[in-house]
């Protein structure tokens, strides 16, 4: 049985003569509203036979360890993932995190990850296809759910769907955004001169000079976002109001920001806060520290011994690396 309209449980629990009246005509499927009607209720929606779980699960697991575990997933029919939680605080509305772009022969439709898609042409001329890899359903959203048919418990129990704190979304979310792949097509945007096309991201990361790449370029400003996660630091070297600080600094940095967070959060929100600053400064400065070293630091509960471990890891990694991060 499908309602013929839903739009006003958005804002209100149906009755139990609504739901009795329900329940008596047999319904074959099973659908959440989520948002505020239901708890802050939200679910990440892995489409594409669900290619982006296992890599996103792997990096909130560096950031936030045992995060994943706690949450409600499930398989989809096509084969990909719902991940379901409830939030501390509000939750938006659904929200596209990651995308691909994929080059297409004409405007023909294509079928991808069993979705038919109309093919664009972009500034460049060339068409493409935007496929959507990861998105969230939230305040005014809906989906489909186990034990509708196709639909399959794989970890949890959605009648009591688990409860994660504003931060511990933010990761969830975070390494989400961090998988999108999709540069939108500029309109008016210069054409590139003959040869490879290197992204200006990529091209920053390999010359880390920014400065110059603004005067080739012709931009009139740079955006720093994500780019000073784990080296705060790095504004004020745009600004010229800094230098590259050493191996040494990095090291005192980062134990001096791991601490701080401690001291202001308190112990137990502090480290929950801390971990992903961690899981950055070694990414970025320590690329080569993995595997249970990592997991042994990122899960420590002894602050002297994770800011020990901290820095001896960026002083021995910081300084081969710093000449592409910097």
């Amino acid at each position: 049985m499908a309602l013929p309209r839903w739009s006003g449980f958005q804002k209100r629990l149906p009755t139990a003569a609504e739901l009795a009246s329900w329940i008596d005509i047999g319904p074959d499927a099973i659908c959440i509203v989520c948002g505020s009607v239901s708890g802050n209720l939200e679910m990440i929606d892995f489409d594409c036979a669900g290619e982006a779980f296992d890599a996103w699960r792997t990096m909130v697991e560096e950031i936030e360890p045992g995060l994943v575990d706690r949450l409600f997933v499930e398989a989809t029919p096509s084969g990909g993932r719902h991940v379901v939680y409830r939030c501390e605080a509000p939750v938006c509305g659904n929200t596209k995190l990651a995308q691909r772009r994929v080059d297409a022969s004409g405007d023909a439709p294509v079928v991808i990850g069993g979705k038919t898609l109309t093919p664009r042409r972009g500034a460049d001329g060339k068409w493409s296809v935007v496929v959507t890899l990861i998105e969230t359903r939230g305040e005014g959203g809906m989906f489909l759910c186990a034990p509708s048919p196709g639909y399959e418990v794989v970890a949890g129990n959605l009648a009591n769907p688990p409860l994660v704190s504003a931060e511990e979304r933010e990761v969830l979310l975070g390494c989400a955004w961090r998988m999108n792949d999709a540069e939108p097509a500029v309109a008016g945007a210069p054409q590139h001169a003959p040869g490879p096309h290197v992204r200006p991201g990529d091209d920053y990361n390999a010359r880390g000079d920014a400065r110059e790449i603004l005067r080739c370029s012709g931009a009139d400003a740079v955006m720093i976002g994500r780019g000073a996660q784990g080296r705060p630091w790095h504004p004020a070297v745009l600004a010229g109001a800094a230098t590259h600080p050493s191996a040494e600094e990095i090291a005192a940095v980062a134990v001096e920001h791991y601490r701080m967070m401690l001291d202001f959060y308190g112990v137990e929100a502090g480290l929950r806060h801390a971990r992903k600053h961690v899981g950055w400064y070694l990414e970025r400065f320590a690329p080569g520290f993995t595997g249970p070293a990592k997991a042994e630091i990122m899960t420590a509960r002894d602050s002297d011994f994770v800011a020990g471990r901290l820095a001896e890891a960026l002083i021995a990694g910081a300084a081969p690396t710093l000449g592409a991060a910097a």
